[in-house]
């Protein structure tokens, strides 16, 4: 067998055969099977940081190409990109799958904020709680802060020590009680998180399901218990249980006008 001389596998050659009878669309085709897609607008994809400019980074992604972070998208992201080095691993939304020069236009920002969304929902399915400073309040509750999104919390969320005792009602003077919570913390956890609204709604009140139906399943159907009343509202009040068992859990009684200004209290 002479230098110039290849061995050549017989099932390559049956392959390549194959092809060619099927024609040459066929045979462009199959070759473009093992090509991977590129990523579409909004994916969320990964890649290695490899360069910064002045106003631009640069990411490898693989097996697409290079991405790239500027103009708009690097503005909006400025403070996450200082925290960027080469070789860091990010994750980024794509902008424009064929930009200019061949670049996958990315966007840091978009990607935080879906991947804060998606750990919302999943503190939502966990039951995780936080601990979160109260920034601001109005006469329908609490505002404040998570992973650098707006949260609020109900004043029907609250825990009846916190919960604003009005007698009158008056939403001016709820305001006011409200307000004396700003600047403190409290450990709430995720009830409801919507990412088109941009809307995380708080519980500070609510225990863990698994403590609720226990502390719920020691009591029956007619048990007389005592309590403390800690807010009236339209419809009803907010009552604390004392109870043998010492538990302390927050309870709606509907109240009903009887004869001779009596009320007759349903749970």
């Amino acid at each position: 067998m002479s230098s110039t001389d290849k061995v050549v596998d017989k099932d390559s050659v049956v392959a390549i055969d194959a092809m060619a009878a099927a024609g040459p669309a066929s045979a462009m085709a199959e070759m473009l099977k093992g090509t991977p897609e590129k990523p579409r607008e909004k994916a969320l994809v990964e890649g290695t940081v490899i360069g910064k400019s002045k106003m631009a980074v640069y990411v490898d992604v693989p097996p697409f190409g290079t991405g790239i972070i500027f103009g708009r998208e690097y503005l909006n992201a400025r403070s996450i990109i200082k925290e960027v080095n080469i070789g860091d691993t990010i994750s980024a939304k794509v902008v424009e799958p064929e930009g200019e020069n061949g670049y996958i236009e990315l966007s840091l920002k978009e990607a935080k904020q879906a991947l804060v969304w998606a750990e919302a929902k999943q503190a939502i399915d966990d039951n995780s709680t936080f601990e979160l400073l109260v920034k601001n309040a109005n006469k329908g509750g609490l505002m404040l802060e998570w992973q650098g999104l707006d949260g609020f919390i109900p004043a029907s969320q609250l825990k009846p020590e916190h919960y604003p005792k009005v007698p009158d009602g008056n939403k001016d003077r709820i305001a006011d009680e409200l307000r004396k919570l700003i600047g403190g913390k409290l450990t709430v956890y995720l009830i409801s998180a919507d990412p088109k609204e941009g809307k995380l709604i708080f519980s500070e009140k609510e225990l863990g399901s698994k403590s609720r139906k226990e502390i719920v399943s020691r009591y029956n159907l007619g048990d007389i218990v005592d309590g403390e009343v800690t807010g009236v509202v339209d419809f009803g009040c907010l009552q604390w249980t004392k109870q043998r068992h010492q538990d302390r859990i927050v309870v709606l009684l509907r109240l009903h006008f009887a004869e001779n200004c009596r009320f007759a209290w349903t749970l």
